[in-house]
C-alpha cells in the first residue's frame, strides 16, 4: 500500500481547513505545533507538514513574522537542508501550515539511541552536512536557534544529512514564549548568548554545532 492508499488520519480540526493535505500519521507535537506525514494532492507528492495551532495566529504580530520566515525557508535551497514545499493558512486563517520535504530516515538522537555511536566517517559526515547547511542559513541571515541531534535527519536511502526545523525558528523569540520568560531552543545546545536572553547569529550557530558533536559518541 502506498501513501495515496494510506487511510487518513482522523484529524477533522485539520484536514477540514486544509483541504490540499491529506494526514497520515502524526511525526512530532510541541506546545506550538504538530508535525504530520502527510500526502500532497495537489503536487502528488509525500510532505512533512507543520502545523502551528490558533493560539499562536491569534498573537498579535505573530502572523508577519510566520509569513516572513516561511519566506525565508521557501526561498532557502541547499542540499543539507530540509526544502520547504509551501506554506500559508488555512481555509478559516485559524491555523498556519508549512509542508516540507519528507526525509525517509531517523534523526541523529534515534540512532544515538539506538546504536549508542557514530563510526568516525559517519560522525564527519554528518558535521560537514550540518556545517553546509548552517553556513548556507547564515548567508540569508536566518539563524536557527536550535540545533541538536533531534533536528538532524539521516536518510536511509543514502545517508544524506539534513538539518531541519528552521521555518519560524528565528523570530519565535519575539512571540509569547520567551516573553513570559521561557526559553527557546535546547539548554545543553545552547550557545552562550542564547542562555542570556542575547540575540543569537551565526557565531552562536557554530557553537550550538560544535557543543552538539562534542556529545556525539564515535567509535
Amino acid at each position: 500500500m502506498d501513501e495515496t492508499e494510506a487511510p487518513a488520519l482522523d484529524r477533522p480540526d485539520i484536514t477540514g481547513r486544509l483541504p490540499r493535505y491529506r494526514l497520515l500519521r502524526q511525526l512530532a507535537k510541541t506546545n506550538m505545533s504538530e508535525v504530520f506525514e502527510a500526502w500532497d494532492v495537489v503536487a502528488d507528492r509525500p510532505v512533512a507538514l507543520k502545523v502551528v495551532g490558533p493560539e499562536f495566529m491569534a498573537e498579535p504580530g505573530f502572523r508577519r513574522r510566520f509569513e516572513r520566515e516561511t519566506a525565508i525557508a521557501l526561498s532557502l535551497a541547499h542540499p543539507n537542508i530540509v526544502a520547504a514545499y509551501d506554506a500559508g493558512f488555512s481555509t478559516d486563517g485559524h491555523l498556519g501550515y508549512l509542508a516540507m520535504q519528507y526525509v525517509v530516515g531517523t534523526t541523529l538522537a534515534r540512532l544515538l539511541h539506538r546504536r549508542g555511536a557514530l563510526t568516525f566517517e559517519e560522525t564527519v559526515a554528518t558535521g560537514r552536512g550540518v556545517g553546509a547547511a548552517l553556513d548556507a542559513a547564515h548567508a540569508r541571515d536566518l539563524v536557527h536557534r536550535d540545533v541538536k541531534p533531534g533536528n538532524i535527519l539521516l536518510e536511509d536511502a543514502t545517508g544524506g544529512v539534513f538539518l531541519c526545523d528552521f521555518g519560524i525558528a528565528r523570530n519565535l523569540a519575539l512571540t509569547k514564549l520567551t516573553a513570559t520568560g521561557g526559553f527557546l531552543g535546547t539548554v545543553n545546545y545552547a550557545a552562550p548568548e542564547q542562555r542570556e536572553g542575547k540575540p543569537v547569529g551565526a557565531a552562536g550557530g557554530r557553537v550550538r554545532a560544535g557543543l552538539r558533536a562534542l556529545r556525539m559518541p564515535v567509535r
